[in-house]
This record gives C-alpha cells, sequence and structure tokens, in this order.
C-alpha cells in the first residue's frame, strides 16, 4: 500500500517500508519505527528522485516490526521493489 509518499510492500513473510528522505523523521510515519535504525538507499528514489529510507522486517521471526533486516538481505528488497515497480508499471499503462 501507499501513504502518501511512503511505500510498503508485503510478499510472504517479508515486510519492507521505503520512506522517502527528506521527511527524515520517522515519527511522521508511525511512532513504532522511532527506535529502529533504517538503511538510507540511493538506487531506490520516489518519483522526484528523493532516496527512501528503508526498513525490512520478517514477521514470522520479529511479528513486533523491531528488527530492520534490510541490510542483510538486499536480495529480497530489490525482488519486492522489481516486483512493486513492475506492478505499477503494468497498471499504468
Amino acid at each position: 500500500w501507499e501513504f502518501r509518499s511512503t511505500i510498503v510492500i508485503r510478499k510472504a513473510k517479508w515486510k519492507a517500508i521505503f520512506y522517502p528522505l527528506p521527511d527524515t523523521n520517522p515519527k511522521k510515519f508511525n511512532q513504532y519505527l522511532e527506535g529502529i535504525p533504517s538503511l538510507p538507499f540511493k538506487n531506490w528514489t520516489d518519483d522526484e528522485g528523493k532516496p527512501y529510507l528503508i526498513w525490512l522486517f520478517n514477521l514470522d521471526t520479529d511479528p513486533t516490526e523491531q528488527n530492520n533486516l534490510a541490510s542483510t538481505n538486499l536480495e529480497e528488497l530489490n525482488e519486492m521493489w522489481l516486483e512493486y515497480v513492475n506492478k505499477f508499471k503494468i497498471q499504468n499503462r
């Protein structure tokens, strides 16, 4: 789903959150992200070219979303992002 510029993608046990900069205060999005470090990625950008802060959670082992696994699961993030982009392109033809 999308909320303003924030994108949340679910795929099986995974949940990824892409939160665009310069809105670097995650409290604006949701307070539960406040203490969880994000991972900035320049290769994922919004329509204006702003990079996203990224969180990735394994909901099977971390249902309360406390451990950001983005830096250790880049392949999964890539797959999720590509599926999202491809679906978006198909819907907007």
